[in-house]
């Protein structure tokens, strides 16, 4: 795993931290957050093929002798067609790929993984809030000041604001003991 700060930049100097202690999700609750990481790498793909695929398609389109401008040439329908399918499908893919993310508590703050591969720490100083909104499934919404700008799609389905969020999973484990914890800490000053 590579540590990134609060600020998602690689930390080389990895100081050695307090000791971490890992909230996962096990049995059939982890088949179910492979299979949502799964299908957002799937979406990546597909929508990437399919940009790729509608940009080469432009190729192949007749040849129009006639002047074009900008409102009448297919090309410029087939490009916008393109980036469109890279937006919706990439944020939505990276939505999946990043929905019920392992966590690991310190006292420094949480750190989450992310994107497959990361873990960005968020100091408790940057945590919002818990528990707003209406979240299906007993799932928990933790609302933070820096997490990645692909984060703060949680903040506006969940709670309509713009704030970075991470959602807790009601199988994750010790979900008690995490809860009290992160209230524990986002209400006492440091």
């Amino acid at each position: 795993m590579i540590f990134l700060n609060s600020l998602n930049e690689v930390n080389p100097a990895k100081k050695e931290l307090s000791p971490m202690t890992q909230y996962s999700y096990q049995g059939i609750s982890r088949m179910k957050v492979w299979f949502s990481q799964l299908t957002g790498i799937l979406g990546m793909i597909f929508s990437s093929i399919m940009a790729i695929c509608t940009i080469l398609g432009i190729r192949f389109l007749p040849q129009n002798n006639a002047p074009l401008t900008i409102l009448n040439d297919p090309k410029i329908t087939l490009v916008c067609f393109a980036i469109w399918f890279l937006v919706i499908g990439w944020s939505v893919s990276l939505t999946l790929l990043n929905s019920l993310p392992t966590l690991w508590v310190n006292e420094d703050g949480i750190y989450i993984s992310a994107y497959l591969f990361f873990k960005i720490k968020i100091p408790w100083s940057n945590i919002v809030d818990i528990k707003v909104g209406t979240i299906p499934f007993g799932y928990i919404l933790v609302r933070t000041r820096k997490i990645s700008i692909f984060h703060k799609i949680y903040g506006w389905t969940y709670t309509r604001t713009l704030y970075p969020s991470f959602l807790i999973g009601k199988d994750i484990s010790n979900r008690d003991k995490l809860l009290s914890e992160i209230s524990q800490r986002i209400n006492t000053p440091t």
